[in-house]
């Protein structure tokens, strides 16, 4: 299964999202012109996207007709496009992916190559569902960064002995 086969799946349960921003907060979850509520998410999920299939088949036929017609320019060509397709095969980019799980069946997918980020969002969100706390949190899947911004209370200081009460 494809990258392409993914995104052109049949499934009405899994959307694949192309929004660049995720907010979340006690109360909603936002990304693109979608809103949810928090409470109607049920789980977060970081997945392997499989690669391309290895052209196996391709890359045996073109091999053969190269060394059977070697001797004639057309042999050089076909053991080139071999070539070709196995590096190419080689360099595919892995993708993972973010799924966000609704009460209602759904899954939302967020696509990265960065699986260390998607990992890093799963680990923020499970402390903030775990948590009673107010606040918010911004992901930016195209910096790759994940902002929680919470009420201070108590002291705060800064390292030029500054302190906020």
């Amino acid at each position: 299964m494809t990258v392409t086969d993914l995104l052109d799946s049949s499934d009405n349960k899994r959307t694949f999202e192309t929004a660049k921003s995720i907010e979340i907060t006690k109360n909603t979850v936002k990304f693109g012109s979608s809103v949810y509520q928090f409470r109607n998410v049920t789980g977060f999920r970081v997945g392997e996207i499989p690669k391309d299939k290895f052209p196996l088949m391709a890359v045996l036929v073109l091999t053969i007709g190269g060394i059977l017609t070697v001797a004639f320019v057309v042999g050089w060509f076909l053991l080139l496009i071999a070539i070709f397709l196995v590096v190419r095969y080689f360099i595919q980019t892995q993708y993972y992916g973010l799924s966000l799980f609704l009460n209602s069946g759904q899954e939302r997918f967020f696509m990265s190559s960065d699986k260390s980020f998607l990992m890093q969002i799963v680990s923020v969100l499970y402390e903030f569902m775990e948590t009673e706390r107010e606040g918010t949190i911004n992901i930016d899947m195209s910096n790759r960064s994940v902002t929680v911004g919470r009420d201070l209370h108590g002291k705060a200081t800064t390292g030029d002995k500054n302190r906020t009460y």
